[in-house]
């Protein structure tokens, strides 16, 4: 590598950048990635020094072919699923949200899920026993039976100031009634 400690170097970072990169048809699940030949880190994500700064390499070819980076809050995500990919046809700029739920870990972790057949209480998730509720992150499958048992322990939690709240109510209603 030429210039400084830093990682510097003045040269153009095009002229730096192409050349790590393998555009050889044969790579990933359609057989055109274009495979990171340069550094990467240890889950196989490519980095080059781009200006003083160590950047993704996938996100300085999505520069190269659009102009910019992705502005915050979004991030790229490898359509491909092949990290050390930098074909920017193969690049999103989605939400964290996105990319984790189309990624591995979502796909792991929804059919973790839903392999489950009874819940942390051991009730059996059965169509009777079951509803689906809709979250910010997808659906999620509660037990009725504990959703049960949470709604009226959070009422003997609070008791005393739901009947006082309402003995306040009549109170009220009595004395305006009254008058």
């Amino acid at each position: 590598m030429s210039g400084n400690k830093r990682g510097y170097d003045p040269v153009d970072p095009c002229l730096r950048f192409w050349p790590k990169v393998d555009k050889t048809r044969g790579y990933g699940p359609k057989g055109d990635c274009w495979i990171w030949k340069g550094g990467k880190t240890s889950s196989g994500y490519g980095v080059f020094y781009f200006g003083k700064r160590l950047i993704m390499a996938h996100r300085v070819s999505f520069f190269f072919h659009h102009g910019n980076f992705p502005e915050k809050p979004l991030e790229l995500d490898h359509l491909c699923r092949v990290h050390s990919c930098v074909n920017p046809l193969h690049l999103e700029a989605v939400t964290r949200k996105v990319n984790t739920l189309r990624g591995l870990a979502g796909t792991v972790n929804a059919k973790r899920m839903l392999s489950r057949t009874h819940c942390a209480n051991g009730h059996p998730y059965t169509p009777e026993n079951t509803v689906t509720r809709k979250t910010s992150y997808g659906h999620k499958r509660q037990c009725i039976i504990c959703e049960r048992e949470r709604s009226y322990n959070s009422f003997l939690k609070h008791r005393d100031k739901i009947n006082l709240k309402r003995k306040e109510r009549r109170w009220q209603a009595k004395q305006q009634f009254s008058q």
